[in-house]
């Protein structure tokens, strides 16, 4: 007995828990200081039921269980009863640990199915309550373009379009401003060519936060080429920075980048000027 209950207190030693598991809060929404649950949250408080059950308790008690046995089998000597009870306890301990994490991997891809829709379950294991893009239903309903349909109508407007720039479900007004543009241009400088270089790829430094309505994946932004092939500034940045249209406003607060702003309200900001990735960055409102 004395032997048993030193290797019980040993193994709470060192079976590890997680010190995020001891202080994060169970109930994460619905309260006076917490939004209102969604859907998500409601399977994310599920998850963390299970996740609190299987995780932490299941192993210590199924070591708990296996020494328990183990001594029996050990200590029962010429015992033949409690020999067989140490091995049928044994048996039923590994059977309840390899039905019960067989039922957490369905319980939680059967979770991952219902909330995969809302791009919520990130993957099996792991939900994202986080916004998914809320702002989504502001987007004016049938002003999305398809790939095919946005070049087609962007080249029938003169304007270029660079191999391997995305523009699937770009906003049919990004691309009609795109095309005045071109036109607006073409009247100061005959030989202005707007060239769109991308649209709604999920390329590095493009601002895809859920937070911000007027981004790349909302189809509001588009990039235009600024520079000539040999590194000196386009007829579409001359215009841009020199024509009586556009009011040169405050730098961008995150990128501090230099912005100019035209008559209706469209935004262009040279991003990483004097750079190889220097290009305009156009927000069309």
């Amino acid at each position: 007995m004395k032997y048993f209950v030193i290797i019980v207190i040993a193994t709470f030693f060192l079976v590890p828990l997680s010190s995020a598991q001891a202080v994060d809060p169970l109930v994460v929404c619905g309260t006076s200081t917490t939004q209102a649950c969604t859907t998500c949250d409601i399977l994310k408080q599920i998850k963390r039921v299970i996740d609190f059950i299987v995780n932490p308790l299941v192993p210590i008690l199924a070591i708990l269980f296996a020494i328990t046995a183990g001594l029996m089998i050990v200590l029962g000597g010429l015992n033949p009863e409690l020999i067989s009870q140490g091995r049928k306890m044994l048996t039923m301990t590994v059977t309840g640990v390899v039905i019960i994490y067989t039922s957490w991997l369905v319980a939680n891809t059967v979770i991952k199915v219902i909330a995969g829709e809302n791009d919520t379950a990130k993957s099996w294991f792991k939900l994202d309550c986080g916004p998914a893009k809320p702002l989504q239903a502001n987007i004016p309903t049938g002003g999305r373009m398809s790939e095919k349909d946005a070049q087609q109508r962007l080249e029938n407007g003169a304007v270029q379009v660079k191999p391997g720039a995305e523009l699937n479900q770009v906003n049919t007004k990004t691309v009609d401003a795109t095309i005045a543009l071109q036109k607006e241009c073409t009247a100061a400088f005959p030989d202005c060519k707007v060239i769109v270089t991308d649209a709604t790829s999920s390329a590095v430094g493009h601002d895809d936060s859920s937070s911000n309505l007027y981004t790349h994946a909302n189809g509001y932004k588009i990039d235009l080429q600024s520079k000539n092939p040999d590194g000196s500034p386009n007829t579409l940045t001359q215009y841009i920075t020199t024509n009586s249209t556009f009011t040169k406003i405050s730098p961008s607060p995150t990128e501090h980048y230099q912005r100019w702003q035209d008559q209706y309200g469209n935004v262009y900001m040279l991003e990483s000027p004097g750079t190889g990735n220097e290009h305009w960055d156009v927000v069309v409102k």
